[in-house]
């Protein structure tokens, strides 16, 4: 069974609607918005990887640490969040201000063949990588070969 990705909810509203100018004015609204306030919401990148005995989610987040992220498993679906907001030190002010949040979610579907107590995450160089193993089942195993007696 292959991984899917769930849409954000926000997104699965979007694409409900058949009216593609109610969609453009909305996504033009919300891209003014968050000019205006000097603010973004992001979706991060994702490569998603089939082993024999493991899936993985490679998830590109170039700084950030690896305490700002928020993994969670609920009824087989995994979420990883960020919600991170750089302030300046006391003192310092801006003189030009392109970003203020770096937040996002993303949601998977795992298959039954996931064993969700197993699962680790890691952060290095700026790429969160989930290691999902599969159940001892569910791995590929070598061809056996049957003697006829």
């Amino acid at each position: 069974m292959k991984l899917m990705i769930f849409p954000r909810k926000q997104e699965q509203k979007e694409t409900t609607q058949h009216n593609p100018l109610t969609v453009f004015d909305r996504m033009m609204s919300e891209m003014m918005s968050n000019f205006l306030s000097g603010s973004s919401a992001t979706v991060a990148a994702v490569n998603i990887v089939e082993a024999p005995d493991h899936y993985r989610i490679e998830m590109a987040a170039p700084g950030l640490e690896k305490n700002d992220f928020e993994l969670k498993v609920d009824q087989g679906v995994l979420t990883i969040s960020v919600n991170k907001e750089w302030k300046l030190e006391e003192g310092h002010e801006f003189r030009r201000r392109e970003f203020a949040y770096y937040n996002f979610e993303r949601s998977f579907s795992l298959p039954d063949t996931v064993n969700v107590d197993k699962i680790k995450a890691t952060y290095k160089n700026g790429i969160l990588t989930v290691a999902l193993p599969k159940k001892e089942e569910a791995k590929e195993q070598a061809p056996k070969k049957i003697e006829i007696k």
